[in-house]
């Protein structure tokens, strides 16, 4: 697959989302898609990814492995994050955390150290970068997660220890994975982080104006 193929296999995906979501009747349908989504979105990075590597695979399922088992953390002790609880939309659960949450947390870790690279080759500072990304894209995306019933916050309330921790996850995380897989390169993974800013902000706004 080519990088404009990918672009625009992934603005179609996604417009499809932003439509199919603000559509009350196509709604339920559409929500129902996105771990499928997760997956198209994992499998074309992992198509065009430089140099595929055996440390390539250790890493995807190290900081998949590492962001499921933080969210089944947060969620059986109610205080990584606060008090909060996984919907239906993203699919299957094992101890009661979606397995798409791996792939979340891989696409979101991967796509966010593509650009800090650009920044900095200082393992410190992409993790620094990587990580205040991933609190600003949780930002974004927080109300929207809850309208589409990703998950639930208790009382309906988005505690700020759920930022902080995320920061501090996704500052280790980095780390750890700049580690395993010493150099990435990645011509659409920008374009899946921007898209994805996109859709929930375009979603949010949508919600807002509700």
């Amino acid at each position: 697959m080519t990088k404009n193929k990918a672009i625009l296999l992934l603005l179609i995906i996604y417009t499809v989302g932003i439509v199919g979501i603000t559509i009350p009747a196509t709604r339920a349908l559409t929500l129902s898609l996105t771990p499928v989504n997760l997956l198209v979105s994992l499998f074309i990075l992992i198509a065009l990814h430089k140099k595929l590597t055996f440390n390539s695979f250790i890493g995807l399922v190290v900081v998949a492995s590492l962001g499921f088992f933080i969210e089944v953390l947060g969620v059986k002790t109610q205080v990584l994050f606060g008090a909060y609880a996984y919907g239906d939309t993203l699919g299957f659960h094992v101890f009661a955390v979606p397995l798409a949450m791996g792939i979340n947390w891989f696409i979101l870790i991967y796509t966010t150290r593509i650009l800090a690279q650009k920044i900095s080759k200082n393992i410190l500072v992409i993790a620094l970068v990587s990580a205040l990304l991933m609190v600003g894209f949780d930002f974004i995306l927080e109300p929207v997660a809850q309208f589409m019933d990703m998950w639930q916050w208790k009382r309906n309330v988005i505690p700020m220890q759920n930022y902080l921790a995320w920061f501090v996850a996704s500052f280790f995380i980095q780390l750890l994975y700049c580690n395993i897989e010493k150099k990435i390169q990645n011509p659409i993974a920008i374009y899946v982080l921007c898209i994805q800013i996109v859709f929930f902000g375009l979603l949010r706004a949508y919600i807002y104006f509700l």
